[in-house]
Formats: C-alpha cells, sequence, structure tokens
C-alpha cells in the first residue's frame, strides 16, 4: 500500500522547526521519538472548507478533486455530507475566527481530537455528530435525520466496546461518552445527560482502578471535555450531581475568582483570521466605566464576605452603599458602546438579586417574589437582544472574560432551559479558547460563579 502524506507538515514537527516527512496518522519523527502526532484541521482543512455548500445532494466540483483524500482517509464509508458536517464542526469550535493558543481546548479538537478520529470509527462518527447537532441548535431545528444516525452509530459502537476489556477503557471511547453527554445537554435531553454522565463516571473509576489516569488521554483534552460536560449540565439543568464536585461550602462566600479575571485581563496576542490584526498584550480591555461595574460588584461580595455571619441590617448597608441602577434606561440598547450596554445590562440583574436576596429597604416595591421574577425575565431579554447586536470578536479585542461573565449571568437567571442552552452556546466558541487543556481554574470559576447566582435566583424567585 502506498504512503500517504499530508500538505503541510505536523504541529509538533511545525513547533519544533523541524522537517517533517508528513505521513499520516503519524510522522517519521513523531514515531521515533514516541510523541503523539496531529495534524492542524484549522491549517489544512481550511482550504477545504467550501467542499459542500451546495444545496443540492451532488457533490460540487472541488470535493471532487480534494475528497479523494478524505475518503482514502475516513474510518467509515464516505458520505456525500461528510465535508459540510466537517465544516459546521469547525465553525462549532471557532466560531470567532480567531487564531488560538496551542494549549487552548479549541486548538486541540481542531488537532490532536480530529487527528484520532481519523483513526477511530466511533470518534469519527462523534464528530459527524457534533458537526450536525450543531448545525440543528444553530438554526432552531429538531434533530436531523443524519444527526440521529450518527448518534445512534456512536451508541452502537460504544455498546460494543463496553464489552471489550481494553477497548471500553480505551480513551476515544471516554472521549466519545463526554462528547455524547455534552450534547445531549445542549440539546435539552436531561434523561439522555445524566445517563451519559453516569457510564462517563464509572468509565473514569474503572480506568483509575486499573491504574492509568482516567483524564489524561487525548494530549490532556479528555479532561477538559469531562469538565466541560459537569459545566453544561449544572448550568443548563440546575442542581444535581454534578454540584458535588465543586469545593465544599463554595455557595457560602461569594465567589471572585471570575470578577478578579476581568479586572485583571490583558488583551492576549489573538491573531485575527480575517484581518490578520494582531493585538498587542498591552492592548486596552473595557472602558473605565464599563470596568467601574466590575470594581462595585468585587468590592460588594469582598464586603459580604468581611461581614460574615453579620447582621442582615448590616449586610443591608453593605448593598445600598453598593448598588447600580437596577432599572436600565430603554435608551441603553442605542449606546454607542454596545458591549458597555450588555455589562450594564448583566450588572442590573446582578443588583437586583442582590437587593431581593439581602430585603433592601431601597426599592421594597420590587421585592415580591412575582415582580422579581417579572423584572428578571425581562432584563434576560434584554440582555439576549443586547448579546446579538455584538459579534464574538469584538469581545476578543476587548475583554473575552467579560463576555462569560456576561452569558453565565443570563444562564444563571434564566428560567427556561432552551435560553440557557442560548447562553451557553452564545460564549462557548470564546471559552473553548480561553480554556487551556492543562489548567482547570478558569472552568472552576466560570462554574462557581454560575452556581452561586444560580442559588441566589431560585431562592428569591420560589
Amino acid at each position: 500500500m502506498a504512503t500517504q502524506t499530508m500538505h503541510l507538515a505536523c504541529e509538533p514537527c511545525r513547533f519544533s522547526k523541524r522537517k517533517c516527512d508528513r505521513v499520516i496518522p503519524a510522522c517519521g519523527r513523531c514515531t521515533r521519538v514516541v510523541r503523539v502526532c496531529y495534524y492542524d484541521l484549522q491549517r489544512v482543512p481550511a482550504r477545504l472548507a467550501h467542499w459542500s455548500s451546495e444545496p443540492d445532494r451532488t457533490i460540487p466540483d472541488c470535493v471532487n478533486t480534494l475528497s479523494p483524500r478524505l475518503q482514502s482517509r475516513c474510518p467509515i464509508p464516505f458520505r456525500w455530507y461528510m465535508p459540510r458536517l466537517l465544516k459546521h464542526y469547525n465553525e462549532s469550535i471557532e466560531s470567532s475566527r480567531v487564531e488560538s493558543n496551542c494549549k487552548s481546548a479549541a486548538y486541540k479538537l481542531q488537532s490532536v481530537w480530529f487527528q484520532h478520529a481519523l483513526n477511530d470509527q466511533c470518534l469519527f462518527h462523534v464528530t459527524l455528530y457534533i458537526g450536525s447537532s450543531y448545525f440543528d441548535i444553530k438554526t432552531g431545528n429538531t434533530p436531523s435525520t443524519i444527526t440521529l444516525h450518527h448518534q445512534n452509530e456512536v451508541i452502537r459502537i460504544i455498546n460494543e466496546r463496553l464489552s471489550h476489556p481494553v477497548e471500553a477503557l480505551d480513551d476515544c471511547t471516554v472521549a466519545a461518552v463526554a462528547l455524547l453527554a455534552l450534547f445531549s445537554s445542549l440539546s435539552s435531553d436531561q434523561a439522555a445527560s445524566q445517563v451519559h454522565t453516569a457510564g462517563l463516571r464509572r468509565l473514569i473509576r474503572l480506568k483509575g482502578e486499573q491504574g492509568h489516569n482516567g483524564q489524561a488521554g487525548l494530549d490532556g483534552l479528555l479532561a477538559t471535555l469531562i469538565q466541560m460536560n459537569d459545566v453544561v449540565q449544572s448550568i443548563i439543568f440546575g442542581p444535581g450531581d454534578s454540584d458535588t464536585l465543586l469545593p465544599q461550602g463554595y455557595h457560602v462566600v461569594p465567589p471572585l475568582g471570575l470578577e478578579c479575571r476581568v479586572m485583571e485581563y490583558r488583551a492576549l496576542p489573538y491573531r485575527l483570521i480575517e484581518s490578520s490584526e494582531r493585538l498587542s498584550p498591552m492592548s486596552s480591555t473595557l472602558s473605565d466605566s464599563t470596568m467601574n461595574l466590575f470594581r462595585e460588584i468585587y468590592a460588594f461580595k469582598i464586603e459580604i464576605s468581611r461581614l460574615g455571619n453579620a447582621t442582615a441590617y448590616a449586610r443591608r448597608l453593605a448593598l445600598r452603599g453598593r448598588r447600580q441602577e437596577i432599572h436600565p434606561p430603554a435608551s441603553l440598547l442605542s449606546d454607542d458602546d454596545p458591549i458597555h450596554c450588555c455589562c450594564v445590562l448583566a450588572a442590573s440583574i446582578f443588583w437586583l438579586l442582590m437587593e431581593a436576596h439581602y430585603h433592601s429597604e431601597v426599592d421594597a416595591e420590587i421585592l415580591s417574589a412575582e415582580s422579581v421574577a417579572e423584572t428578571l425575565d425581562r432584563s434576560t431579554r434584554q440582555l439576549k437582544t443586547a448579546l446579538s447586536l455584538v459579534d464574538a470578536t469584538a469581545w476578543l479585542k476587548s475583554n473575552p472574560i467579560a463576555y462569560c461573565w456576561v452569558c453565565m449571568v443570563g444562564a444563571a437567571v434564566a428560567r427556561s432551559t432552551s435560553v440557557r442552552v442560548w447562553f451557553w452556546v452564545r460564549q462557548a466558541a470564546v471559552l473553548r479558547i480561553l480554556t487551556a487543556v492543562d489548567d482547570s481554574t478558569f472552568l472552576d470559576d466560570l462554574w462557581v460563579h454560575v452556581v452561586w447566582l444560580r442559588r441566589l435566583a431560585a431562592a428569591v424567585i420560589s
């Protein structure tokens, strides 16, 4: 059989600036030094992203010329729609058109993941399932027959592997279960998500009992996927088993991690693919007025933490001195700074929760449960509208962590599962750029931020 090669060098050779023979699935140099060899999906298939843009089922000319390589590499029989689903998969990971850091989850999903998927039937079906599910979620449609087909294939292969003593604990099998659980949550299917998550935890436990690090596979990506599933399930479906994985007592003291990250953020040297613009490490972030919103919230949380078990009156005094407007003007949506508008709306939701929770006398007329619920619903709708007017790239230029903060405030107070999914999906691509596979602290801060706010919202609305 003839040796197959790629057009570009593999990523390990490219980073070490060594000559690569481009052999797949693993180049000669990576084979000799016994390291993971992978090719960046964003660099190679970028030329192939337009493979299948026609609405009919005929394969375009560009597929006729470029698809033989894909057809020869597919671990499953090639079908006409596969290039299109791979394009949707790529968009679901990094829709903001930004070249991510090589340690980010986005980068690993475009490189390490795809390299394994080309050599594993289950992961390849999962990749197509993700691409098809992403398109369904983006268009607001129910799962298509293609989505259901690949989902069923993934489940069938996993069930077959579970009876095998080795394949059952293979990293690819565990990763497939993690992604099934994650996208079941994003499809608002709580029962399926819980079943897949329970199976995932059993597999991790069994790997640990056999002396393997259950979450270290796929170059660290597996651990991130497992944690991401726990975060998404907790955010979308509310308190559950996944919340028990958080630090003990996390809900007692107001969390400060995410606000600290917002205030300390300096724009990273991302490269915008659209304009080849490089942001300097000291680029300006949020405006002073916007940053003051986060400073006030941070100072209030510090004071509440300092008071500890102080009287409710003392806490009300702390709130009275810190609170911002909880009824932002209607003209705010026409503000010249749409990012400031989003932050103000999210901050108003935060302060309304604080007013209701600590029973401040400043706005007693809005403190009935019905009024609070109505006000939160109205503010959430306004926040959705404001976020829809701002592209994710604009947040990356200013402060992407603030973007996650704003979206997660909306998710914490939303009463509808579909709305919580909307807020998560809105910032998911940016979150994957920010999340490093060797550092779980950012996801932990995001998780605690949402759970703390959600518990307050549940208490004041119920």
